[in-house]
């Protein structure tokens, strides 16, 4: 499975090591599985590969039976991840899951031949796995029809990661095969995508309806699981069928954010603690760096390339008062004795006449 920008995961996501670079996740999902495939193991398939394994010895093949399962899923996904990074799209994450594996793909293939060929990646890879498998199986028991024995088992689990992929069911592998085929014919990437999307929910409603048919029909234990199986993954098929075909409808390839899942929590790196109050500076800084407003530039009134005198912003800003001009008294004073002397040089000027 590839669901690029789709998010079926929630919760919490570690990261158990890297791989050429390539995060490797396990999603909290994956240890309910884990355990419920060992303990079905355990108890009804050991006993049909290993009829002489007892006690801890069949406990033990049980439980290395879910990891080669996962080990399976994890070439399934990286298949997906080889063939992305040769067409230059980035690949950051696999995740495996309660479902599976989900190869998380951070670029859309941007031809129809691109689409085709990462989603073929990955059946391709169970497919020879399966064949190898058969091989060692056939070699270790030559006088059998069947595929006998754990090598034989493992390849019916790949034969059977590869026809469950290629179901025309979108976001599956079969399902992105299928929009490349309707994308290439009608050269449309929108219209192709909606009908892979109907397809993802039709392919949906039918394993929900297989594994509700298994569950009446079945004689409990071994079909009880595969009817809950077959029920569950419809319900989750259905559910980001119409998802991933509404975040992957646009009619030109985009570059999708694949990480925009809650942050995992690495188990690979080493842990690193910052002393006293230095942890707070690194958590802050980058806070206070982005509200801190630039500081304005001089503004220059007159005589560009000078800045305004010092007290010029302060009365502005009405913090300084501007200092009162003082009265002109003595050009009054002067005007008067101009008037009085006029008058006194008229009052001569009649007494003489």
């Amino acid at each position: 499975m590839r669901p690029q920008n789709v998010q079926p995961l929630t919760g919490r996501t570690f990261i158990v090591g890297r791989i050429g670079g390539i995060e490797i996740a396990v999603h909290a999902t994956w240890f309910v599985i884990f355990v419920l495939f060992a303990v079905t193991a355990r108890y009804w398939v050991v006993p049909g590969i290993a009829p002489r394994a007892r006690g801890m010895s069949a406990t033990i093949l049980g439980i290395f039976f879910p990891v080669m399962l996962y080990t399976f899923v994890l070439l399934h996904e990286m298949s997906h991840v080889l063939v992305a990074r040769a067409y230059r799209l980035k690949a950051q994450r696999v995740t495996l899951f309660f479902f599976g594996g989900v190869a998380q793909i951070g670029t859309e293939a941007r031809t129809p031949g691109e689409e085709f060929r990462v989603a073929l990646a990955g059946p391709m890879s169970s497919l020879i796995l399966a064949g190898s498998l058969a091989v060692v199986s056939r070699l270790l028991h030559p006088g059998s029809d069947e595929l006998p024995g754990i090598w034989g088992a493992f390849a019916v689990i790949n034969l059977a990661l590869a026809l469950f992929n290629l179901l025309p069911g979108f976001p599956l592998d079969g399902g992105r095969i299928l929009r490349s085929a309707f994308w290439a014919s009608l050269r449309d990437r929108a219209r192709a995508t909606r009908w892979a999307g109907i397809g993802g929910r039709i392919v949906a409603v039918g394993l929900a309806l297989s594994g509700a048919l298994i569950l009446v029909t079945g004689s409990g234990g071994e079909d009880a699981v595969r009817g809950l199986l077959g029920l569950m993954l419809g319900w989750f098929l259905f559910q980001i069928a119409g998802t991933a075909a509404a975040a992957e409808g646009s009619s030109e390839p985009q570059y999708i954010d694949a990480m925009r899942v809650a942050p995992p929590v690495n188990l690979a790196a080493e842990p690193t603690e910052a002393p006293g109050d230095q942890q707070d500076d690194v958590v802050e800084a980058p806070a206070r760096k982005m509200v801190r407003a630039p500081k304005p530039a001089a503004k220059v009134i007159r005589n560009e390339g000078k800045a305004p005198a010092p007290n010029a912003s302060r009365r502005r800003s009405g913090t300084e008062k501007s200092p009162r001009r003082p009265r002109l008294s003595q050009p009054q004073s002067g005007g008067r004795a101009r008037h009085s002397g006029q008058r006194s040089a008229d009052a001569r000027g009649t007494r003489r006449r």
